[in-house]
């Protein structure tokens, strides 16, 4: 399993935009923590599956990730957790020839 890395993160009007590109089989993206005042609302996934899944993880202690429910997706699409974490990251499983795109989006909280 590969880490990816952050590609950017994008402040604008109370969001942030945190994206993570070219996911493969089995890889996993560089965790990220939002700053103080932001909660995670959505997650973007798009580009080839390959009959791999798509899911969002949330650590609450910073090492050990695990499943967001009801956030693997099979095809693109936008999912929304229902829980919150300290730090989030996305991840793959299966799939061959999987080249995904996640974006994270974060809103402030006034």
């Amino acid at each position: 399993m590969a880490t990816i890395a952050i590609a950017s993160q994008d402040r604008q009007h109370g969001y942030i935009v945190v994206t993570w590109e070219a996911i493969g089989n089995a890889d996993g993206g560089s965790p990220y923590v939002p700053p103080v005042g932001y909660e995670f609302v959505a997650a973007q996934a798009t580009g080839t599956f390959g009959g791999g899944t798509f899911k969002v993880q949330g650590s609450i202690n910073g090492t050990d990730f695990e499943d967001i429910e009801a956030t693997g997706i099979t095809a693109a699409g936008i999912v929304s957790p229902t829980h919150q974490a300290l730090s989030y990251r996305p991840e793959t499983t299966g799939g061959t020839g999987t080249d995904i795109d996640a974006s994270f989006l974060f809103k402030a909280i006034n």
